[in-house]
């Protein structure tokens, strides 16, 4: 998968799963505008550049779409990252993370293999309300979302019912997994419980005929990505504009 394919199928996946109502779309070229419904994510507009664009394009792209706080995300590949970070930093932008775009090549994917007193659930589509509020009762409340999406499952790891990480993943439109919202409790982590999250992910979609796999890796992730078989495509830079 090349980078600028992938870049669209991770914004594919990126915005279907973190959709509310109220979510808004446009597209100018060479800007992706995310105007979110919901304010649970601090992130409430969101620029994503889809391919390599001169800063000052990019700049005035932004000022075009808007003129309030927003963020915007750069994948740089192959490019002086030094010098992009300088280009919008005089633009009024501030560098807030540095993460990676990776991809995966499914293949003979396996299930983990559960440690004692440890469970793994999955939920979509499940109408039992009651059920749907345990499944949430641990999680972060910007996890806390609508279920309904048929494209999209949440997975949790539980030790003795109590629930430790969790993760969603969502299919893409050209039938790519991308992997979201990779949550462990400080109080567990080092345990292997991500790992296991993604081995679940990545078995069940190859199950699903699914082919392919793409996420946004932060870099107390990326190890373990990359340890899973995913390959590095692109440095993600993520500016914020508060003006």
């Amino acid at each position: 998968m090349s980078t600028e394919v992938a870049i669209r199928e991770f914004l594919a996946g990126w915005t279907y799963s973190r959709s509310f109502p109220g979510t808004a779309y446009q597209h100018y070229k060479p800007l992706f505008h995310v105007h979110f419904g919901d304010r649970r994510y601090g992130r409430f507009d969101e620029l994503l550049l889809l391919e390599p664009a001169e800063p000052a394009h990019v700049i005035r792209c932004a000022a075009c779409l808007i003129t309030g706080p927003h963020w915007l995300t750069i994948f740089a590949s192959g490019q002086d990252q030094a010098a992009l970070e300088a280009a919008y930093t005089r633009a009024g932008y501030k560098l807030r993370y540095q993460e990676t775009l990776m991809e995966k090549a499914l293949a003979a994917e396996q299930p983990p293999v559960l440690p004692a007193r440890l469970s793994l659930q999955t939920l979509s589509h499940v109408s039992d309300q009651a059920w749907q509020e345990r499944f949430f009762a641990a999680l972060p409340s910007y996890a806390q979302m609508a279920l309904e999406a048929p494209r999209l499952t949440h997975y949790r790891v539980l030790i003795e019912g109590k629930s430790v990480a969790s993760a969603r993943s969502s299919i893409t439109p050209h039938s790519s997994l991308c992997v979201d919202e990779v949550y462990t409790d400080p109080a567990f982590r080092r345990r292997g419980l991500a790992s296991i999250l993604i081995q679940q992910l990545l078995y069940d979609a190859s199950l699903s005929g699914i082919h392919t796999s793409v996420l946004l890796a932060s870099e107390m992730g990326k190890p373990l990505y990359l340890k899973l078989g995913y390959r590095a495509l692109a440095t993600a830079l993520i500016f914020e504009k508060k003006e």
